[in-house]
């Protein structure tokens, strides 16, 4: 039988139980009290524990845990067991690597023991002929791909694209699993058609989702006429066969992003000539002539 309660950041738990074996009767009942706290800019979770039972024997634990980062966790803990005043110790991390779960452990009562321990799995992608190492070893699994593209994160995982843009992500078995791309993470240059797919996976299955992307050429520029004047904000910037680049924003401010290299840019009845726009992330200057 358990009871619990929480004021304010602070839960209070309160657990009791009996048994009875070959007319031995049992019974304990044991306080919980847990709550987080900051220390230093980093959240820490905090417990204690006291318990007793009907024999005289009486255990005391305190324990926290936190994280370093996404990837690191670690938790430790000591108590104390009366009367037989024995000395309990312990500690463990994990460490969630892009290719394997990493499990440290370390325990000290009578004796001292610890384990290490790696998981993960391997997974073939026919289109591909390749291998993918990864620490997920979910039954349902999304295998997601922005071909080239390093370090792109996904919204549904910790976990970033590899250097070929693969990423694998765990999935739910017959339901809808939304797979969004967080663009924000994407270079500056890459644009993808669809950063958002939906997917309804069976039990057991392994998806390839392909997210279609395209590298564009970025070009800010600061347009004036021969004069030395700002073009008129609202003025619409066309190629040579008409097709719609931008329009100008205050202060002549043009900004286009096209697949192929820049060629002439037209403004009403001015041109801007392809040699003097030069492929720079930073504003340049140019002069649309008529």
């Amino acid at each position: 039988m358990t009871s619990s309660m929480r004021i304010y950041d602070v839960n209070y738990s309160l657990s009791g139980g009996y048994s009875k074996v070959n007319e031995r009767e049992s019974y304990n009942v044991s306080l919980s009290v847990s709550f987080p706290f900051d220390l230093f800019s980093r959240r820490f979770n905090s417990y204690s524990t006291i318990g007793t039972n009907n024999h005289g024997d009486t255990s005391l634990t305190s324990g926290l845990s936190s994280s370093i980062n996404e990837r690191w966790d670690y938790s430790m803990s000591a108590g104390l067991n009366l009367p037989s005043h024995t000395d309990t110790y312990s500690l463990q991390s994990s460490y969630r690597d892009d290719h394997v779960l990493t499990k440290a452990s370390l325990y000290h009562a009578e004796n001292t023991s610890g384990s290490l321990s790696a998981s993960g799995s391997v997974i073939f992608i026919p289109e591909h002929s390749d291998l993918i190492f990864t620490r997920d070893i979910s039954e349902t699994i999304v295998v997601a791909k922005i071909d080239g593209v390093s370090g792109a994160k996904f919204n549904s995982t910790v976990n970033v694209t590899d250097r070929d843009g693969l990423i694998v992500i765990p999935g739910s078995n017959y339901r809808a699993n939304e797979i969004t791309v967080n663009t924000s993470s994407l270079p500056t240059n890459i644009e993808l058609y669809k950063d958002y797919k939906e997917v309804v996976p069976t039990e057991g299955a392994v998806i390839y989702l392909p997210f279609d992307k395209a590298v564009l050429k970025r070009y800010l520029l600061q347009v004036k006429d021969t004069n030395g004047d700002y073009l008129n904000t609202g003025s619409w910037a066309r190629t040579s066969d008409g097709k719609p680049l931008g329009f100008i924003v205050q202060n002549g401010v043009l900004f286009v992003s096209v697949i192929d290299d820049l060629e002439d840019v037209q403004i009403g009845s001015c041109s801007i000539g392809k040699e003097k726009i030069v492929d720079t992330r930073k504003l340049q200057e140019v002069v649309c002539e008529k």
